[in-house]
This record gives structure tokens, sequence and C-alpha cells, in this order.
């Protein structure tokens, strides 16, 4: 009995051990800190590291490094050294002021210790030379980087591929890159640059940037209370005015995955390389951005973004490339701002360019107010040389309304010529949607144009604020409102002046406005004078497709499209009109209008030319001549203002006058 109470016993003990923890801090035996970090200086961009030491190293919990920057604002520290006893900077930036470095130390009862503060300074802030960064790790001039070979704390390599920085400072080569930034040392914090990004001073006025291969830099590493997201590909300059042009060039392709800028040039940019950007997450990013910006021939940009695809804050080009976009607008800007998708601030030059956008909204996401743009520029907008452009948006369900404006281009001035156009926009939440907006002119030559706009109310077209012109082209305009907003309407074609030279059966110029206007100018000045449409105006090569459409200028009309003048000595055909009317209904305006080509030798009788100089005739000739004309050319040739049923109307009166005039004198005849 004894025996059995002794091993049972033995075995409580036994377990109680057991369960005991394998270290055991005691009250009085708390950790303490016996190496403190020391301040270190260093020349720009060296490195720096910090280390604390304890009492007793194998009852630490946890490390965790602090930076307080040069206004006092402490930093979480969360790359992989920032969890050792040793925090690891790999390099430095410049113009950072006193940094200072601290640890907690938490042990395993969950007991707390912070170290002292140790402080990093530079001996060289004047220095101006050029360094380029891969991640925290800084290549001077003449320096390479072998990613494979850069070993972490936790035994891993950095990523693969090769960057070599020559020693004329101006020329890079990177070669099959794999770089992913969550895979820092110290954070992101203390990072200089969260991709690959040259810092300069003193600029040289040339880059070249020589990709190999194929290159991938991940962005995956976000820290909302020092950067949104970083900017894998940066040229940065930190105090000189002076904007270089970089040129990324080579055989090699360039894929960038997330970043609040995917590649950012503060200076001017040439791309002659494949460019792909994605974005994984849903944060605000933008994709390329630059000062001038080229696309040279023969690429492909493949562009996924959460934010603005294309930003030249001076002229884009585009010759001879590909471009495709997929942009996610409820994150194209912050707050009010506008929200272009592919923007040139002064112009945007086409050629042989093909720009497909798609844009996808959800105002639930994140709703805001101001202008969302396809194509956006604040100088001239031209495309040329059998240029491709597209740009279709749609918008989910949502209780609030994303924009206010919906643009499909949007310039001070268009002028398309040899190029395909198609801008779709179905935005059953967002009122005011124009396919095209201009402050001045827009003009097409050889193009085919097709618009669709259908939109929660005021739809617009073609809207140019100035002239608008079609020549040898066709021309589509479709737009409609699912409600009514009362003087916000629809409007197909809408501008000051509107000169179309239709040259081929092939040319036509339509447009449907829904329960609106299909053409209609805002013109200053109003024909005060009632004139037949022939009688004033001159319009040999074209006629009104559609039998229900006509042209007058009544007096006091507030519908108008524009007088524009025949250039002298040039055999150009113009509409030379102030009204397009229903017939069916002349107190309103035309909501369907397609024009087209007419041969001048095959022009019936009482064409315009003949019309030009009416001679004095009766109302049944007159009646006659309008209708013969009305049934060869499809257009209402009757008098300004008089409806058709008028003359019957007055030739019977006239009939029922004379017989009554008759039987007066007959009767008057009788009586004598």
């Amino acid at each position: 009995m004894k025996q059995r109470i002794f091993i049972m016993f033995l075995l409580a003990f036994l377990l109680a051990v057991a369960c005991l923890p394998k270290y055991r801090v005691k009250a009085d035996e708390a950790l303490v800190i016996t190496k403190q970090p020391e301040d270190v200086v260093v020349s720009y961009p060296d490195g720096a590291s910090f280390s604390v030491e304890v009492s007793d190293p194998d009852a630490v919990d946890s490390y965790h490094w602090y930076m307080m920057d040069k206004e006092g604002q402490v930093f979480d520290l969360e790359g992989q050294s920032a969890a050792t006893d040793t925090l690891i900077i790999p390099s430095t930036q410049r113009d950072n002021g006193t940094l200072e470095f601290y640890c907690v130390i938490t042990d395993k009862n969950g007991n707390e210790i912070e170290s002292e503060h140790g402080h990093l300074d530079m001996d060289n802030t004047e220095d101006s030379k050029p360094v380029f960064y891969v991640g925290e790790y800084a290549l001077e001039p003449g320096d390479s980087i072998d990613l494979a070979k850069v070993e972490l704390p936790d035994g891993t390599p950095l990523g693969s591929g090769t960057v070599s920085f020559a020693e004329n400072a101006t020329d890079l080569e990177i070669a099959d890159l794999d770089f992913d930034n969550s895979r820092v040392m110290a954070g992101l914090i203390t990072a200089p640059n969260v991709g690959l990004g040259l810092v300069y001073d003193a600029p040289e006025p040339e880059y070249n940037v020589t990709f190999v291969g194929e290159n991938r830099i991940m962005n995956t590493y976000y820290d909302f209370d020092y950067n949104l997201g970083g900017i894998p590909f940066d040229f940065y300059i930190v105090g000189d005015n002076e904007k270089p042009l970089v040129n990324l060039i080579g055989d090699g392709t360039l894929t960038i995955i997330n970043g609040a800028n995917a590649l950012r040039i503060i200076g001017d940019l040439m791309i002659d390389i494949d460019i792909t950007v994605q974005q994984t997450r849903e944060l605000y990013a933008d994709g390329l951005v630059a000062e001038n910006m080229m696309i040279a021939p023969g690429h492909k940009l493949d562009l996924e973004v959460f934010g603005t695809a294309i930003r030249a804050s001076g002229n884009l080009y585009v010759k001879d490339s590909e471009v495709q976009i997929k942009a996610h607008a409820p994150h194209i800007s912050m707050g009010m701002a506008a929200k272009n998708i592919v923007q040139g601030d002064n112009s945007m030059n086409l050629e042989h360019a093909t720009i497909d956008i798609h844009a996808a909204t959800d105002p639930e996401v994140s709703p805001h107010v101001g202008t969302l743009s396809g194509f956006f520029s604040f100088g001239d907008f031209m495309v040329s040389d059998n240029s491709q452009l597209s740009f279709d948006i749609d918008v989910k369900e949502g209780e609030e309304l994303y924009v206010s404006n919906v643009m499909g281009i949007c310039a001070a001035n268009g002028s398309l010529d040899d190029s395909s156009i198609s801008i779709k926009i179905d935005t059953p939440l967002i009122f005011n949607a124009f396919g095209v907006y201009t402050d001045e002119y827009f003009t097409l030559v050889n193009c085919d144009m097709d618009v669709d706009v259908h939109t929660n109310g005021g739809a617009y077209g073609i809207a140019p604020e100035g002239d608008f012109g079609a020549e040898k082209s066709t021309v589509n305009v479709d737009v409609s409102a699912y409600t009514d907003y009362g003087d916000i309407g629809c409007y197909g074609i809408m501008c000051q002046n509107a000169a179309f030279l239709l040259t081929d059966p092939a040319h036509t110029v339509t447009s449907h406005a829904e329960n609106g206007i299909a053409i209609g100018c805002n013109l200053n000045d109003i024909n005060d004078d009632e004139v037949v449409y022939e009688e004033g105006y001159e319009a040999q090569n074209f006629f009104f497709r559609d039998p229900s459409t006509a042209c007058i200028s009544p007096k006091d009309n507030t519908i108008n499209l524009g007088n524009v003048p025949q250039d002298e000595g040039e055999e150009r055909y113009y509409i030379h009109v102030e009204t397009i009317y229903d017939k069916n209904d002349t107190t309103k305006p035309a909501t369907d209008v397609a024009f087209g080509y007419r041969d001048p030798a095959e022009d019936p009788e009482g064409s315009s030319e003949e019309a030009s100089e009416p001679e004095e005739s009766s109302k049944e000739e007159s009646s006659e001549e309008e209708n013969s004309s009305e049934e060869q050319n499809g257009a209402d040739t009757q008098k300004a203002g008089v409806p058709q049923w008028v003359w019957p109307v007055a030739l019977a009166a006239g009939i029922a006058l004379i017989v009554v005039i008759v039987k007066l004198i007959m009767k008057g005849k009788k009586k004598q």
C-alpha cells in the first residue's frame, strides 16, 4: 500500500514539473539590458546597425524595434531584423536629420523593458552623389547587386537577378529580376525605396535603363501611417529643378505589381519595352507617371490600375503601340479631384496607336464627386494615321452617385484623322455624361466614330463649346437618359457651328437623342426673317436620309444649327441651317437626324442652287414645287413656319370664296 502511494505521489510530482514553463523569470530576477544601442555616424548612403544585449536571452519572448524621426514621430518597424536583437539598416538616405532607434523587449511573462535610444547621423549630408536603390540596398556608380547572394536573417535570399549601376552614373542594367519588397530587413519606413529607384541632386540630362529578360517587382509592403503603398520604380529628384530624360530600353520586359505609383519619373520618360502593371489590392494606385512621356513603336502596355493609368504632366506621345487599360474607377483619385484614366496635361499625340480603356465603378466602395474622363488633355487632343480609341465604362448598382460627370474625351481642342473611335458610357447612377467635350473645336477627317451615352440624366453625345466638323467620315451618335431631370435633357450633337463634308455614299452622320435634340447649335445671333432652307443656304452634296426631318430658319427660334460660311474658291459642302425640326410636329426639334451623301450629277430639279433665287409665283405653283422637291430630295421645302395642311385648306377656302363671290354676283344680276 505504501509503495502504491509513493508511486502515485511520484507521478503527480513529475506531472507538475512537466507542466512548469521551461524557463521562468523570478519576480526578483527581471530582465536587465546589459548593452544599450550605441550612437552611429555614417557617410551617405552607408548603412548602420543597432543592437541590445540582456541578462538572460533565454527568457526573452520578443524584440521589437522603433524609430523616431527628427520631428519626434515614432514608427513601428516591421522588417525581419526589427524582430531580432540586432536591427540592420542596409543603407541610409540623405537629409533625414538625426534618427533615433530603440528596442522594446518582452519576456515570457509579458513584462516589457525599453532600451535607450541610439542616434543615427550622417557626416556628409551635402553630398550630391547619385544613388540607385534596390529596396534598402544602395548602389553607387560602379556597383552591382546579385539578389540571390543577399541572405536575409531567416536564411533565405533577397530575390533573384542582378542590378548594375555603371561608373558613368547614367546607365543601368536590370537582368532577370524578381524582387518582392516585403522581404526587407529593417522595414518600409527605413527603406529609401520600396522598389527600384534612383535618387539624385544634380542629374545628368539623360539616363538609360536596359532591361534584359523578364523582370518583376512585387510591392506587398504597406504601411498606411507612412506610405500608402510606395513606388516600385522611381527616378526622384532631391532638389534640382532640371528634369532629365529617362529611357527604358532593351529586349526585356517589366512587370510591376501594386504601388501608389507603379512607375514614376520626375522628368521625361521614353518607354521602349513592354510593360505590365497589375493591382492585386483595392488601394488607390496609379500606373505610369512622368513629365513628358513617349511610348515608342512596336510595344504593348497592359495596365490594371486603381487610379490613373497614364499621366504626363506635359505631353503624351503614343506611336505604333498598343495600350490595354483596365481601370477600377472608384479609386482613380482622392476627394473632389478629377479622375482621368489617360491624361496629357498639355496635349496628346497619337499616331498608329491602339488604346483600349475599360473602366468599372462600384459606388458603394468609394463614392466621390468630380469628373471621370477616359482621355483627358488641357491642350490639343490629336489622333492620326489609323489610330483606334475605345472607352467603355460600366457602373454597378449602388445607392450613391460615384461622380457628377463622365466624359469619354475631354480636351481643349480635338482633331482626329484617319481613326476609329468608340465611346460607350452606360451609367444609370450618374448624371451629365459626355461622349466628347472640348473647350473649343472638335473635328473628324476620314474617321469612323460611334458614341453611345446612356446615363441618369443629361446625356450629351458630341458637345464641343466651339465648332464641330466631320469630313469624309461616318458618325453615329445615340444618347438617352434613364430619368427625366427637367432642364437636363438629351443632346446628340451640340456645338456653335457644324460643317459636314460628305463626298461618298458611305459617309453618313446620324444622331439619335431619345426625347431630346438630335442636333443643334448655340448661336448668339438668330435670324429674324423666315427664310426657306433652299432660299437662304447651300447644301449641294448632302441630304436628309430621314424623310421626317426638315430644315428652316424660323423667327425667334432657340434650337439652332450654325451658319458656316462656304470657303471661297473651294468646293465644300456644309450644313447651312439654323433649325432642324420634326415635320410631323413643327413645334419640336428632331430627335432622329441622318445626313447622307448625294451626287451633284444626280441632283433632281429644285435643288438648293435653283431655289436660291426663287421667282414670284402663285401659292399653288409654290406648293407644287415644294411637293416635287420633297418627293425627290426627302427634305421639306415648304415656306418657313407654314404647316403642310395650310395650303390645301387655303386652296379649298379660296375655291369656296370664289363660289360665294360668283353666287353673289349672279344674285345681283337677277335683282337687276
